[in-house]
């Protein structure tokens, strides 16, 4: 009964986690526009968060090595709690918060962010062991809290943006991190004798990155058609992506006239998108992987790409809303079956290094894509930064699209990645 208490504290503690950082998602948003009025400002702030993860890269993986999995995850808790604590406090006899303030506490969130990512995946495996059930049962569960951390947070921070002004969204997003590493540390306790029970019989060897050279298992991944092309789509994509995406919020106050309620109510619609999209990808067959990705692939970047159309009023906020909502079904199918498809491509012991590869493009790409949206919007205002976004995106898909078309019956790849792409 304690391990499944301690099972279900960890869960709370991940949902907790992940609801203060999408309460960051409209919360900094509205700070800067607020406090410094700078179009241009929520990119390079955006950059600042994310860039950490590239920077940090596989000695993020070594900072749990050297502190351990429970301790990392509540000491990047309560680092995000002092910093944006800090943020909101710090500022109440000096007036207002500048640019710089939030820029540093974006990275500095962002550095205790991707430590605290690679404690968390390192935890599921170990995690399974102790309660007893099957990996994938538990990944489900993880799930399940991030999906609904992503259809409350912004309709919440768009609440608190509006009742309490950007300062009180932001000091109840420090609190959630305080809430997620109390939870993590009771959860932890009640599950310590079955933790250590799971690493000793070797359920999950966090060493193993270790103990095969890195030249090796990258020249494989390179070798691999399905991979590379894979890894090359996914950092154009989400650097279009990217740029669109710090354009949309000031595309969609500025020129849409949404406020932070009816652009937290947008977020939370593309909330549910992605779950729909998540449940229906579990009937995907392994015939149709390939297929299936990139369909999904291309109709998120089409419905992406309605998105500079939206008017102003009601129209523009139900297509707004409607764009986001197909988008995340389909990017939820996208990812799914993209794990999938180029797991399958390489060997299982360069599994780790592949998803390693796809990691360091998505979180470096970001910080790319949010310095080019910012340029963008400076320079040609929302909605043409917003039409370049999203045409940049579409383009991207569909030529990687035909790249895979074009090499998945490559008998360099394995039979079980050809039968993908009949």
């Amino acid at each position: 009964m304690s391990v499944r208490r301690g099972g279900d504290l960890i869960w709370s503690a991940r949902f907790a986690s992940q609801l203060g950082n999408e309460l960051s998602v409209l919360a900094v948003p509205f700070l800067l526009l607020a406090e410094s009025g700078s179009d241009g400002a929520i990119g390079f702030v955006y950059a600042a968060e994310y860039l950490p993860f590239l920077l940090l890269g596989f000695h993020a993986g070594s900072v749990v090595a050297r502190l351990g999995i429970v301790r990392t995850m509540v000491l990047a808790d309560l680092a995000r709690f002092g910093v944006f604590g800090l943020l909101v406090t710090a500022p109440l006899t000096s007036g207002a918060i500048t640019f710089w303030a939030v820029l540093v506490a974006s990275a500095l969130a962002g550095s205790a962010s991707a430590c605290d990512g690679a404690a968390y995946r390192s935890l599921q495996p170990i995690l399974s062991g102790a309660l007893g059930e099957r990996a994938v049962r538990t990944y489900a569960r993880f799930e399940v809290a991030q999906t609904l951390a992503m259809l409350l947070g912004p309709l919440l921070a768009g609440a608190l943006v509006e009742l309490m002004h950007p300062r009180g969204a932001i000091a109840v997003d420090a609190l959630t991190f305080l809430l997620s590493g109390i939870l993590v540390l009771r959860g932890a306790r009640l599950l310590r004798q079955r933790l250590s029970l799971a690493v000793a019989i070797g359920r999950v060897a966090p060493q193993a990155l270790e103990r095969i050279p890195l030249r090796e298992c990258m020249a494989e991944v390179r070798r691999s058609r399905i991979a590379s092309i894979i890894i090359l789509g996914t950092a154009a994509m989400t650097t279009a992506a990217s740029a669109g995406y710090v354009v949309l919020i000031v595309f969609a106050n500025r020129v849409l006239g949404l406020e932070a309620v009816a652009l937290g109510s947008v977020f939370t619609v593309a909330g549910c998108g992605a779950l729909l999209g998540a449940v229906v990808s579990r009937w995907v067959g392994d015939a149709h992987v390939g297929r299936v990705f990139i369909g999904a692939s291309v109709v998120g970047a089409a419905a992406s790409a309605a998105m500079p159309l939206a008017a102003p009023g009601l129209a523009g906020f139900l297509a707004l809303a409607g764009a986001q909502f197909v988008a995340n079904v389909a990017g939820s199918v996208s990812r799914v079956t993209s794990i999938d498809l180029r797991q399958r491509s390489v060997s299982t012991w360069a599994h780790a290094y592949l998803e390693a590869a796809i990691g360091a493009a998505q979180y470096g790409m970001r910080a790319i894509g949010a310095v080019a949206g910012a340029v963008l919007a400076i320079a040609t205002g929302p909605r043409t930064a917003l039409t370049i976004a999203v045409v940049a995106n579409l383009v991207a898909v569909i030529a990687m699209a035909g790249a895979l078309r074009r090499h998945g019956r490559s008998p360099a790849e394995s039979a079980g990645v050809e039968t993908m792409f009949p």
